[in-house]
């Protein structure tokens, strides 16, 4: 309780003013010194002065007296006043302290979570989650690393993701730190493989999951790896074939270090060596421009010729050199197994172009060894004509002669396609060459020859023919040399489409027709017409448009490969054999052939080396140390390999069974077709093989062929090998015919 200082009236404690005057009430306060003890009770009220009555002995109503509130003033500056200052202050301390507090803890709980989700500062490596270097590639750059790529050859897929470099997973780094993700190329020769010994470069090779395959060739620096297919730093191709790796041997021939040397130095090189060198151009790549990609006889072959041809690399300038020959005193397009050779996508989806059957001019190409059902569908330059003016593409002025053919332009390219513009009865190329041939319901038929031209039945089978004949969109491709102007190309409108996809200009490629799109053309347009109308699908000037433009599917880039590894022996190192190496390539066997139990011998020449010809797809083992001859200018039929000493020739041949001859009927042929001196000693067919063997002229000959007809819907072959030797020398040659024609495969 309180006691009002003024009036003495009891107040509460928690009172500011006097509830019976409304004088403001003083709250004690304790000091210091008088904290904790009772004071002393407040003295009573003086006795009143004589003469006046004694208040308390009378009875007056006691009244509270009214208080006219006074406004509360301002604090004086006392010690109450001081103590609710004092207080208020505390209070606010308190709240901006625990503000502060609170502040500070959501900045620190915001950084830390700012921190932990990475959105600042430096950044965490992820763990790796996928096995593709692409996936890799984007999960780094989503955390923002820059990434580079590095490819390395390896036994695995190609794109797969092999490593890091620069970082591992759970390091801790700064936003645009560099990481290189490397990834698979595939397998393939890694750089530097070759100058390696031969023991060093097998185990790097034998990483890369593929049969390696070593060979011995003539090089100028014996006992190191001299060579290798793919070429070194390039990717395998053909995992099948595998790794071939050329190890330099002392010896007579071309050496292998010729490839890729400046034409005229390798020429003034084999000069001094004895050899009489022919040069010619080949299409290259820019790298190998004015270097030798090839040569004949066969670079690193062993060989005791002094003639060579050796062929450098040129760009589409030198086009009418590559692909053209001197004929009839102009230059014609007839060479194009000029253009014969492996070419791939970027993916590893490959073609071969090589020779076909017929030896005519111009050079027919046929794919992956296909032969068309007529020659006329095998690939050319050229356009139908009955002399060499369909193969011109300009006179001697200079003036083209193939209108809106890419061979008269100016880009650089050319159209390598089959069918020459020629319309189709059914599946066969009408050329209308022979004046009594018509085409019914599809089918080539001939009226009777012995009456009149224009007899009426010729007329109405000219008339049929009018109905049956189509033009037929067939293999067209676009080649195009280093130097060729596909810009200029892609102006004039020459693609369907458009693409983002930039060929490579560094290398020879080709660009194949999308034929899925064009529907067969009547050749006339109505039946009464006279005159036949254009191929559509042909160069010139009515072809359509052509489909598609270059992308990654159907751009194919020369494979440059200076050595061919067919011509020499090999030695599988590591890797099993598929079944179809080029020594025992998958051939189909001949179980009735005469003597076949005897295949496992060699002949007394040592290890022989093993013959394989692509074109005709066959092989035939020859003894080492034999003289490879030189390929044929025209057609890839086969070789001669001579002894030693000259006196034992072997001859590897084949041809087209264009006249389906039976083995009896091959027999026959050839029995027929000896001269009047010949005394036959075999003669006798053993499944498809024919043996014949007879003296001539004071020489020995013993053959073996093969002979394939196409009523198993295999193309119709006849491979042959041939031995001949002097009759006095009967004690060197008699031992091969016992074991190198039975050596003769069909590869097919």
């Amino acid at each position: 309780m309180l006691t009002c200082p003024n009036c003495g009236a009891l107040c509460n404690a928690d009172d500011r003013f006097c509830v019976n005057c409304g004088s403001r009430l003083t709250v004690p306060t304790a000091s210091p010194q008088t904290a904790g003890i009772s004071l002393p009770p407040i003295p009573a009220p003086p006795t009143p002065a004589a003469g006046h009555a004694d208040p308390s002995s009378r009875s007056i109503p006691t009244m509270p007296i009214p208080v006219t509130p006074t406004p509360s003033q301002p604090d004086d500056g006392g010690p109450a006043a001081a103590a609710v200052s004092l207080s208020r202050k505390r209070r606010r301390a308190v709240i901006i302290l625990i503000a502060a507090i609170l502040a500070l803890a959501l900045v620190c709980g915001g950084g830390i979570a700012v921190w932990k989700l990475e959105l600042i500062g430096p950044r965490t490596v992820p763990a790796i989650s996928s096995g593709k270097a692409d996936d890799v590639a984007k999960q780094l750059e989503g955390k923002g690393f820059v990434v580079k790529r590095k490819q390395v050859f390896s036994a695995t897929r190609k794109g797969t993701y092999m490593r890091m470099e620069g970082a591992k997973s759970g390091d801790r780094l700064d936003r645009g730190s560099q990481i290189t993700v490397v990834e698979s190329r595939g397998p393939g020769v890694p750089e530097g493989t070759v100058g390696m010994t031969p023991e060093k470069a097998e185990a790097r090779l034998k990483t890369m999951g593929v049969k390696v395959v070593e060979h011995e060739v003539v090089a100028d620096h014996p006992g190191k790896v001299s060579v290798t297919v793919p070429a070194d730093g390039q990717p395998l191709n053909d995992p099948s074939d595998g790794i071939h790796i050329g190890v330099g041997v002392d010896g007579d021939g071309i050496p292998v270090e010729i490839a890729g040397m400046d034409k005229d130095k390798a020429k003034d090189e084999l000069e001094s060596r004895g050899f009489t060198v022919t040069l010619k151009p080949l299409f290259s790549s820019r790298k190998n421009l004015g270097k030798i990609v090839r040569a004949d006889p066969g670079i690193g072959v062993m060989t005791d010729t002094d003639k060579a041809t050796l062929y450098y690399g040129v760009d589409a300038s030198e086009r009418y050199n590559v692909v053209g020959e001197s004929m009839d005193n102009t230059m014609a397009m007839t060479n194009t197994g000029a253009l014969a050779g492996e070419y791939c996508t970027d993916d590893g989806d490959c073609i071969t172009l090589s020779v076909g059957s017929s030896d005519a001019k111009p050079t027919g190409l046929i794919v992956d060894g296909k032969e068309p059902d007529s020659t006329w569908d095998e690939l050319t330059l050229c356009d139908y004509s009955q002399d060499a003016s369909g193969c011109e593409p300009v006179d001697k002025d200079g003036k083209p002669l193939l209108k809106d053919f890419l061979i008269s332009g100016t880009t650089g390219a050319m159209e390598l396609y089959a069918g020459m513009g020629l319309p189709n009865c059914g599946t066969s190329v009408f050329s209308g060459d022979n004046p009594y041939a018509y085409c019914e319901n599809d089918v080539p038929r001939e009226v009777d020859s012995s009456k009149p031209w224009r007899d009426a039945d010729v007329t109405i089978h000219d008339r049929d023919s009018r109905e049956s004949l189509v033009y037929k969109a067939k293999e067209l491709f676009v080649v195009m040399p280093v130097g060729a102007d596909l810009k200029q190309l892609e102006t004039d409108g020459y693609f369907s489409g458009s693409s983002t996809y930039q060929p490579d200009a560094d290398r020879p490629y080709l660009i194949r027709r999308d034929n899925e799109a064009y529907k067969d053309v009547k050749a006339y347009k109505e039946s009464g017409d006279s005159a036949i109308q254009d191929d559509p699908y042909a160069p010139g000037p009515h072809m359509k448009r052509f489909d598609k433009a270059p992308n990654a599917g159907n751009v194919y880039y020369l494979v440059e490969n200076p050595v061919d590894f067919s011509q020499f022996t090999e030695t599988t190192v590591s890797g099993k054999s598929d079944g179809k190496s080029k020594s025992d390539a998958g051939g189909k066997s001949d179980k009735n052939a005469k003597g076949d139990d005897k295949q496992g011998k060699s002949s007394k020449s040592g290890s022989p080396d093993t013959y394989f010809n692509s074109t005709y797809q066959y092989s035939v083992d020859i003894p080492r140390g034999y003289t490879w001859g030189p390929e044929p200018d025209i057609g890839d039929h086969g070789r001669s390999f001579t002894s030693p000493d000259g006196t034992v020739t072997i001859d590897a041949f084949a041809y087209y069974n264009i006249s389906f001859r039976s083995p009896q009927e091959e027999l026959d042929f050839l029995k027929e077709n000896l001269d009047a001196d010949a005394s036959v000693a075999l003669a006798e067919v053993h499944g498809q093989s024919v043996y014949l063997s007879y003296s001539s002229g004071g020489k020995i000959v013993y053959k073996r062929e093969i002979v394939i007809d196409d009523s198993d819907g295999a193309t119709g072959r006849i491979l042959s090998v041939t031995l001949t030797y002097p009759s006095d020398a009967r004690s060197e040659g008699d031992p091969l015919t016992e074991t190198i024609p039975l050596t003769l495969k069909d590869l097919g």
